[in-house]
């Protein structure tokens, strides 16, 4: 079975050898995150609803502290 096959809902760890090509040959697939870490890829499941409420949330207190504090920075979603 491919590793773009199996169910996901915790990340799971594929053996290599994966490279580079043959991680962006798979394509875009938004339900799931692909990384590859030296020559393992590991797939987790893409951040829900929930999950990116709470980004925004977090980045806008975040921001609106950093304003306030007149502080020399900038809040970015990265």
């Amino acid at each position: 079975m491919a590793a773009w096959d199996e169910p996901y809902g915790e990340p799971y760890a594929y053996a290599g050898p994966w490279t580079t090509e043959r991680v962006l040959a798979l394509g875009e697939d938004r339900g799931q995150r692909r990384e590859r870490v030296g020559e393992a890829l590991l797939l987790s499941p893409a951040p829900g609803i929930a999950h990116q409420r709470a980004l925004s949330r977090l980045r806008r207190l975040l921001d609106d502290a950093v304003r306030r504090a007149g502080a020399p920075a900038e809040v970015s979603e990265r």
